[in-house]
């Protein structure tokens, strides 16, 4: 994703990451973290995501105590909408019998 950033104009400065994640629950964790330590309390922030995956992602923002946040999100290819789609349902199925 840095990459992409970078191509689309983004400062290479101004891309904060969290890399210690090893699933999405954790990376907002860890991301929220960041965010508090370089913007303080109060901020917007926005996840990129595939569109199918924006309901499970929202829910589990809210759960890592992410505030104010929206997402940009990227149209699936045609070829990746049916496998994709299916393995988040799955995703949304843990989500909801875990909690993450």
């Amino acid at each position: 994703m840095e990459k992409y950033l970078i191509s689309k104009g983004i400062p290479k400065n101004k891309i904060l990451k969290a890399e210690a994640a090893t699933c999405t629950y954790e990376n907002f964790v860890y991301s929220k973290k960041v965010l508090d330590e370089v913007l303080g309390e109060i901020y917007t922030s926005a996840y990129i995501t595939n569109e199918y995956h924006i309901f499970r992602n929202g829910r589990i923002a809210a759960k890592a105590e992410l505030e104010n946040i929206t997402h940009i999100h990227s149209n699936t290819r045609w070829y990746s909408l049916l496998p994709g789609t299916l393995r988040e349902c799955l995703g949304v199925m843990k989500y909801l019998i875990l909690g993450r």
